[in-house]
């Protein structure tokens, strides 16, 4: 198989997470995951994986933003944004559901215990989750932007006034022009 990046036959099987075996390049450190060894993997855990501690590391992700051919089929992979705090793109086969992993992102993603939630990325849910959180984001930014110090005041009542079961009269007051005493 050809890497997708080097564009070299070295892809070689080893073993990345026993008894989970993936195609890897030893010149950019990439991994191509075949789906029928996922989801052989996948069977294998019965269940879900032991969950580790969350470890924040600080790996350095080489995600090559060039156009892919799958390894397996030929055709070009498909670019589908990870989230959860990791800023960088999974390349997937739509027409055999492998995955390349650019250099440090398998190990990424198992640190954030993500590494058997894989097939998950690839769904519209994931992907509207993850254009949810950057709109909030987003606007947490404008909101931190225009309010300043007083920001995180008013973000408490909000949180407070929208649960309140008189939230429409207390708006109706907060509008009232007339001074109150």
């Amino acid at each position: 198989m050809k890497c997708p990046v080097c564009k070299t036959d070295s892809l070689i099987v080893k073993a990345v997470s026993e008894p989970l075996a993936m195609s890897c390049c030893e010149d950019c450190d990439g991994k191509w995951l075949s789906s029928t060894h996922y989801w052989s993997w996948l069977e294998t855990l019965e269940g879900e994986l032991p969950k580790k501690v969350y470890s924040d590391v600080h790996l350095e992700v080489h995600d090559t933003p060039q156009a892919k051919l799958c390894p397996e089929c030929g055709r070009i992979l498909i670019r589908f944004r990870v989230g959860h705090g990791m800023d960088f793109r999974l390349d997937h086969c739509n027409a055999c559901n492998g995955v390349w992993f650019d250099k440090n992102e398998w190990e990424m993603l198992e640190s954030r215990n993500l590494h058997d939630e894989i097939h998950k990325i690839f769904t519209t849910q994931w992907q509207n989750e993850i254009r949810a959180d950057e709109k909030n984001r987003y606007f947490n930014e404008m909101y931190v932007q225009k309010f300043g110090e007083d920001f995180m005041k008013i973000r408490e009542f909000k949180l407070w006034l929208d649960n309140h079961e008189l939230k429409q009269t207390i708006l109706a007051f907060l509008s009232d022009p007339r001074p109150f005493e």
